[in-house]
């Protein structure tokens, strides 16, 4: 695997730092895209330490990144510290959807997520109802006011005994 960045910084001052900075970006970037995630069980977080928390490994790590730097003698500097990041992410999910036919919109794109989606595009191609997402699930849940999560300030639940800490959306 290879990545490849263009970046325009108008007129570059420190060309070895646009291109660690630019590296870095990208392969941190992969990480939040294909792996990061806090994960939660009904009362704490529970990926507390390195050992538990998903993160890229260096075996992950592309094989090449090459930046290839625009420069602009005489244009204003312009920022460069978190470019390469946005970009990155898309690509990824772009290649994904380009790969399997569908848009995840929801990060990490790990392949659990890819099989649900592909399970929830098949049940709506056999007529049978629609997968809701993750985020509609958590929705519904507190709408109804669910067991997941009380709000303390919500004029719904005041009377009721103190609220469950709140876990993410599933």
């Amino acid at each position: 695997m290879r990545a490849v960045a263009a970046v325009d910084s108008g007129q570059v001052v420190n060309p070895d730092g646009l291109i660690n900075q630019i590296e870095g970006a990208i392969v941190q970037s992969m990480s939040w895209t294909l792996y990061e995630s806090v994960t939660f069980d009904d009362t704490r977080i529970t990926s507390i330490d390195w050992q538990t928390y998903p993160i890229l490994r260096f075996n992950s790590v592309p094989d090449s990144i090459e930046v290839h730097i625009i420069n602009r003698p005489g244009q204003p500097f312009l920022g460069s510290g978190e470019t390469g990041q946005g970009p990155a992410a898309a690509s990824i999910a772009n290649a994904i959807a380009n790969a399997t036919g569908k848009r995840l919109r929801n990060l990490p794109l790990t392949r659990k997520r890819i099989k649900r989606r592909d399970r929830c595009v098949r049940a709506a191609t056999d007529s049978s109802p629609r997968c809701p997402t993750p985020r509609v699930r958590a929705a519904l849940r507190w709408r109804i006011g669910g067991p997941r999560c009380r709000r303390s300030n919500s004029a719904a639940f005041q009377n009721r005994p103190s609220p469950r800490p709140c876990g993410p959306p599933d």
